[in-house]
């Protein structure tokens, strides 16, 4: 069976991202992309291979650091998805995909947290 390739529409579809937001992924990340003729007409659309795209979503920034989305990067750190959208409106590190899609590296989100508890213990003590 070979690989699957979707269109952009499709692809916009299923991860809730703008049109322009995955041709900017192809053009920036070098993704493997073909023309495919339309039915009925003498205009051809782009496809992309899905696992390219799920790499991309999933790639390591760095040896065992990977982006993941808003739902996993809540299961990771042990924490509700409300809790993680509260760290956001405090200036949380993250990728953003467009439409409200957050993507986040769960160590910098780790660290950011540590960081953000120190501050505010640090804060309490200080005299007013």
């Amino acid at each position: 069976m070979g690989e699957r390739w979707l269109t952009i529409d499709e692809i916009t579809q299923r991860l809730g991202v703008s049109g322009q937001t995955v041709r900017r992924w192809v053009k920036r990340f070098k993704l493997p992309r073909r023309l495919r003729p339309r039915r009925g007409t003498l205009d051809a659309v782009t496809v992309v291979p899905w696992s390219a795209i799920e790499r991309l979503l999933h790639r390591r920034v760095d040896n065992d650091t990977r982006l993941v989305p808003f739902r996993e990067a809540a299961r990771e750190l042990g924490v509700s998805e409300r809790t993680i959208r509260y760290w956001l409106a405090k200036g949380a590190p993250h990728c953003r995909a467009g439409r409200g899609r957050f993507f986040f590296v769960v160590d910098e989100l780790r660290e950011w947290r540590k960081s953000a508890l120190r501050r505010r213990r640090r804060g309490n003590r200080e005299p007013a």
